[in-house]
């Protein structure tokens, strides 16, 4: 219930940066709000299993960051958009929003569906708005799940 509450919180308090009506930005634009907020919100908890999966998501989002900021340096691919941009691939919003669905998938599967539904809809709107091609898209989303599958597997730091 309180993860519920931690959504449904942060959700409302990212509304502000949508354009007019139009979910699929905010869905993309939305998923760092909602990751970072129902981290903080596990980790502050005084229940062990939400600290457990509050760790476990820090770790999922904080490697695949990392990983992503690595790939993009040294691959320097161009944006469609943006032809003189060299931060292309792999797409960091498709990598954050699918290790942040993994990982909530793995704590409670009750949530893969919305959580899944939202990392779709976030890479859509990256190739849609032209911040990405879709293998750019692709990549990143397969680097969040694998590196949060990893994690999940490896999960056992503790509070």
């Amino acid at each position: 219930m309180r993860l519920l509450a931690a959504l449904g919180i942060v959700m409302l308090a990212g509304t502000g940066m949508a354009r007019g009506d139009d979910i699929v930005y905010w869905a993309s634009h939305g998923t760092q709000w909602l990751a970072a907020g129902t981290t903080i919100a596990q980790l502050c908890s005084s229940n062990h299993e939400d600290r457990v999966f509050g760790s476990q998501m820090f770790r999922s989002l904080a490697y695949t960051q990392a990983a992503t900021e690595l790939l993009k340096l040294s691959t320097q691919q161009p944006r469609p958009r943006d032809r003189d941009a060299d931060d292309g691939f792999p797409s960091g919003h498709a990598a954050f929003a699918f290790a942040f669905a993994e990982t909530l998938s793995q704590h409670d599967s009750r949530w893969t569906i919305p959580a899944y539904t939202l990392a779709v809809v976030t890479g859509y709107q990256r190739i849609r708005d032209d911040g990405h091609y879709p293998l750019q898209v692709l990549a990143g989303a397969a680097l969040g799940y694998f590196i949060s599958q990893e994690v999940g597997k490896n999960q056992r730091w503790e509070w």
